[in-house]
């Protein structure tokens, strides 16, 4: 808290309850903000004792949603439930926004729709672009309310019109001509959590999702100072003072916390544990009183009535992080006006109500610009040295680094930006953080000491009240009178769990089950809890745990409606043994056992003879298991009846006494089961094999498999052979077939297939095909179009084989050294050699037409084309009207190479040549038709026009002999026949003002001439000049290593001409001064000539007054 405090005295150690006031006492603002805060802090923790570490009430049904997080229809945003919740004991708030009437406006657009509203300010804050709203059909007063439309406005209008404001968005499926709108707050527009796009990435806290991320959303709650200066209506301007009290706000923000762990994501626990880390890092402080420290040599300074603030500016751990302090708690602070840093480092404040600017702000200080955005967000602001220019409401000031960004893009007006004073005058803004030594405050008498291991964040402050009585601070110590660590005063932050959210390509989305999504827990009110008397639940009643029922009680447990819902397995127990299970992963319902293993599993006492008993008035059938592991159903019945099939899943149907199985129908057996040998026969009582199927004679099928409509018969002939017949289309079988020594006959052709489909086939000519059912050949072979080699011979492991392939050749491929022919080769067609070498013992030569083309040659290797004798490696020979010898192609691109004349011609319909290695040329010269440009990845780096001459670096217009484009580092001298010039044009130059005679005072001051060497130069030669690194930063060149002259010469032109004028009001001051000193002693003449006069007079006075007084006797002697 940054407010003018004499020193904040609350402790919950202390475990005071109250402040009480004395009669005639003076009083203090500490004894009432303490007894505020004990106030608070009783509150606080009751609150938090009786709910818990968060939680959302349940006094009425609006508030059981409060602060639910939704996702918004576009899934890019999450909304928030209006409402109340505590965390830790603190009451956060979501008033529901209030209702603006709205008309739908006539749109050309089939895509686009606006309303027209009366007002763009909606509680406090306009409706803007981003925002999300609910379109109401219905008047606010109406008995039935429409299901409200969402839509994310898309652009607002601020122009006023005679019917309003215009407001625009995607137009919705539905949307009524007129009605209300009202906003929905979510993360992304919460008004105490602001994302402002200027803030660069590397300063931005908040969490950018990530596709394929699970994020926790929760609610960050901590408690804002406000001063007049953040809110101005504070302020009773009756009373023309800057402020009288300040205030304390509650701030809550929701915001993500990626769960990076399996574990997080799957236990709530867990995911609470990773929120607590958040507030219980280590950030201490020692300090003490040193007044020895006082820059004084012959005095000690004694320390004053101030409340010290040492602040953390740049958050990490102990030496990376900094800080900075003030001995006045920071309290010096004014609003910004203006704010200017592009021709002069200009703060414009805000004039203070009854207060001296120079009782605020004065040079050398440093001081700290920021705003609402960076409060609300813990980041830093920016620190800059006020100049020896600062006056009145001008502060003007130095960047402590070139890269900030100090002007109203940065800290637009919107955002209420200001300017704090620090009392720290070291050379760097931020005072770096040591570990293991103290700290001086300057020269206060004051040291602090940053414990190890500590983590430290932007904001987190000390307060460190510092008295003259005592000359001494008030901080806690030991024992032994040494200064022991203090946690921080401030900022204290508060979390709660809000929700659980996946985030994907297409957005945010909630678990299925979106309960299990929702992280916040509701508590009733008092009046809506169970007594110890008893009493009713009308809602769902969820038990940790275990619920007990006092057994020496009478009371029940009545469920009249609804269900008994548990997270774990529920259990019904009398006297600690489980009588009733439903497991939780299962349902399975368990009678006398605590894990089912099925849907319904009754466990019974070995000594209770009945396990399960269904019973209807006085029948019943009991089941349990005997004793010698047989299930017994036992009944007072008739019998028993089956209205559907019995069907044994697994074991078998057993008879009794070793007895044969029969099924009967009628009287007849149909299947029998021999006791002995488990034989089976159907149609006969006496199976002699394993399977027995006796057939009557007029049956031709003996045994019948079938599949729908399929089925294959099998029976005895009357010829002796066994028949196969079947209703498919042939025969498969998976395992390979054996015939005894026979023949295979078909009066048909011989057809083999593989999967339906026709691999060998034998035709009654004798004709073999491969791949086909009609072979025109003794042996056919077709294969499929992508099927290589079509046929392969093989001898050993050498191979020929023999494809045809989409390009229409016949292709040979082999593993053995070549193809070799001992005959003359003549290709009717095309011949393609695949790779390989194509070998001769003499010259190779190919012809065509008897004509030779080309011609290699076996003694050298060179080849020809065009000619019998190549004498390179290469000979290409044209006739006299072929210009091009050589082409190259690729695509519809070409390039050719030819001899015209006396030049070598190259010629391309590409854009240009690209070489990827330099090229050297040999002595002589360059020729070009047109302009010469010289590129590099398609843009003119060097230009030469044909026309003129001229050389354009960066440029293809040059206007001169030379026109450069861009900077120019020359090492060595440059030496100019004529005076340089430099392009001062007004057309090039905007924001011209005139250079002001205070700032060019300052700057020249700044510049500190040096004498030097250049490391460089073996002569060593002194020169004069300036360090680049030294100079102020309107003269230093961009990467602060040069030095801009012409600012120089401004500057120097500047001063000059406040010299010149000096001399001009001096020469006429001291011409005046003359005339003055003349006239005075006109004046003066007379006056000395009378006091000559007197003088002569006065000595012969005193001459006769001496001489009488000679003659008078001595009437007193010295004592």
């Amino acid at each position: 808290m940054k407010g003018d405090f004499t020193r904040s005295t609350f402790r919950f150690q202390n475990h005071y309850s109250s402040v009480r006031m004395q009669q005639g006492r003076l009083q203090l603002d500490a004894d009432w903000n303490e007894q505020i805060d004990i106030q608070r802090h009783l509150l606080q923790m009751q609150a938090r004792d009786m709910i818990g570490q968060f939680g959302v009430p349940l006094a009425d049904p609006s508030t059981a949603l409060s602060f639910q997080i939704g996702i918004t229809d576009d899934r890019q945003d999450l909304t928030i439930n209006p409402g109340r919740i505590y965390v830790d004991g603190i009451l956060c708030e979501l008033e529901p926004g209030s209702r603006l009437d709205f008309r739908q406006k006539t749109s050309l657009s089939s895509d686009a729709i606006e309303i027209e509203v009366p007002t763009l300010l909606v509680d406090g804050q306009n409706l803007a672009s981003g925002q999300w709203i609910e379109l109401f059909a219905a008047p606010a007063n109406s008995e039935v309310e429409v299901t409200p439309i969402r839509v994310r406005i898309d652009k607002v209008d601020p122009t006023q019109r005679q019917t309003g404001y215009t407001v625009g968005f995607n137009k919705p499926a539905a949307l009524p001509t007129q009605g209300q709108l009202r906003r929905i707050l979510t993360w992304k527009t919460q008004p105490d959590c602001p994302q402002p796009d200027f803030l660069t990435s590397n300063s931005q806290p908040w969490v950018t999702p990530t596709p394929g991320k699970t994020y926790l959303a929760y609610l960050d709650v901590w408690q804002r100072h406000l001063t007049a200066i953040e809110e101005p209506q504070l302020r009773e301007v009756a009373l023309n003072l800057p402020d009288t009290a300040t205030r304390t706000k509650t701030v809550w923000q929701v915001k993500l916390l990626e769960l990076k762990l399996p574990e997080e994501q799957a236990s709530e626990a867990k995911r609470q544990q990773r929120l607590t880390t958040l507030q219980t890092r280590k950030a201490a402080l020692k300090a003490r009183a040193n007044p020895g420290l006082s820059s004084s040599a012959n005095s000690v300074r004694r320390l004053e009535n101030q409340l010290y603030r040492v602040e953390i500016h740049s958050p990490g751990a102990v030496g990376t992080a900094t800080f900075k302090w003030s001995r006045d708690n920071g309290a010096i602070t004014s609003a910004i006006k203006e704010l200017d840093d592009t021709i002069a480092n200009v703060i414009t404040i805000t004039p203070p109500v009854g207060r001296e600017t120079t009782q605020l702000f004065a040079p050398n200080q440093w001081v700290e610009i920021t705003d609402e955005v960076r409060e609300l967000q813990e980041i830093p602001g920016t620190l800059v040295r006020l100049t020896a220019a600062t006056a009145g409401t001008k502060l003007v000031f130095q960047k402590a680094r070139d890269r900030d960004g100090v002007n109203l893009k940065q800290f637009p007006i919107a955002s209420k930006p200001k300017v704090r004073r620090w009392d720290h005058t070291t050379p760097v803004a931020e005072i770096p953080t040591a570990a293991g030594q103290w700290i001086p405050l300057g020269d206060e008498g004051i040291e602090v000491w940053f414990e190890a291991e500590s983590q430290y964040k932007t904001g987190d402050y000390w307060l460190i009240p510092a008295r003259t009585v005592t000359n001494n601070i008030e901080w806690t110590r030991d024992g032994s009178g040494n200064p022991l660590p203090q946690s921080i005063e401030g900022t204290l932050h508060a979390y709660s769990r809000l929700a659980v959210l996946h985030y994907s390509d297409q957005g945010f989305s909630l678990p299925q089950d979106e309960r299990k999504g929702d992280e916040r827990k509701e508590f009733a009110a008092l009046a809506e809890c169970l007594p110890l008397k008893g009493g009713n639940i009308t809602g769902s009643l969820t038990v940790a745990k275990a619920l007990d029922a006092n057994q020496f009680t009478s009371e029940t447990l009545t469920v009249n409606s609804g269900q008994i819902d548990s997270p774990n397995q529920l259990s019904l127990q009398i006297e600690g043994k489980n009588q009733l299970t439903i497991a939780k992963k299962t349902g399975n319902v368990g009678v006398g056992i605590s894990e089912p293993k099925a849907k319904l599993h009754v466990a019974a006492p070995t000594e209770q003879a009945q396990l399960l008993r269904l019973s209807v008035s006085d029948r019943f059938v009991d089941m349990r298991i005997s004793d010698d592991a047989l299930v017994q159903l036992q009944t007072n019945c008739k019998g028993y009846q089956f209205d559907e099939d019995i069907k044994v899943a697994t074991g078998a149907i057993g008879s009794i006494n070793a007895q044969h199985l029969f099924l009967r129908t009628g009287a007849t057996n149909q299947i029998t089961i021999l006791q002995d040998s488990g034989k089976v026969g159907i149609g006969t009582d006496n199976p002699l094999t394993k399977l027995h199927i006796a057939a009557t004679p007029e049956q031709s099928s003996t045994l019948r498999l079938s599949q729908n409509d399929h089925y294959v018969d099998l029976g005895l002939q009357p010829d002796q052979f066994v028949g196969f017949q079947t209703s498919g289309t042939g025969y498969q079988f998976d395992k390979p077939i054996h015939i005894t020594p026979g023949s295979l006959e078909s009066p048909n052709s011989f057809v083999f297939r593989i999967s339906g489909t026709p691999q060998l086939t034998i035709l009654n000519n004798g004709n073999v095909g491969i791949g086909t059912e009609q072979p025109t050949a003794k042996l056919h072979v077709v294969a499929p179009v992508n099927q290589l080699p079509v046929l392969q011979l093989e001898m050993g492991d050498r191979h020929l084989n023999l494809a045809t392939d989409n390009d229409d050749w016949l292709h040979f491929q082999t593993n053995v050294q070549g193809y070799h022919f001992d005959q003359s080769l003549t290709v009717g067609q095309s011949l393609t050699v695949a790779s390989g070498i194509v070998n001769s013992p003499s010259d190779l030569q190919l012809n065509i037409a008897n004509k030779p083309r080309l011609k290699i040659l076996q003694s050298n290797g060179n080849v020809g084309i065009g000619s019998d004798t190549p004498t390179a490696k290469l000979h290409v020979v044209t006739a006299a009207d072929e210009v091009e010898a050589v082409r190259l192609t690729v695509g519809d691109r070409q390039l050719d190479l030819g001899i015209q004349e006396d030049a070598v011609q190259l010629r391309t319909n590409s854009k240009l040549y690209n070489f990827d290695q330099g090229i050297t040329v040999q002595p002589g010269i360059f020729n070009s038709a047109g302009d010469l440009l010289l590129q590099t990845a398609g843009t003119s780096q060097i230009t030469i026009l044909r026309d003129s001459g001229n050389v354009g670096i960066g440029t293809t217009t040059p206007e001169a002999k030379l026109q450069l484009i861009g900077n120019a580092k020359f090492e060595g001298t440059v030496v100019h026949s004529d005076s340089p010039q430099v392009a001062v044009s007004r057309v090039q130059k905007e924001n011209i003002v005139d250079f002001a005679s205070q700032e060019a005072a300052d700057l020249l001051k700044a510049l500190h001439p040096v004498k030097f060497t250049h490391r460089a130069d073996p002569s060593q030669q002194p020169q004069a000049g300036f360090l680049a690194e030294d100079v102020p930063s309107l003269v230093a060149s961009t990467d602060g290593q040069a030095v801009r002259m012409m600012e120089i010469i401004a500057i120097l032109t500047q001063n000059l001409k406040n010299h010149e004028q000096t001399i001009a009001t001096l020469t006429q001051q001291t011409t005046h001064q003359q005339a003055m000193i003349d006239g005075l002693v006109e004046r003066v003449a007379p006056v000395e000539r009378r006091n000559r006069n007197g003088q002569r007079q006065q000595r012969s006075w005193f001459g006769q007054l001496s001489r009488s007084l000679t003659n008078i006797p001595l009437l007193f002697r010295r004592s």
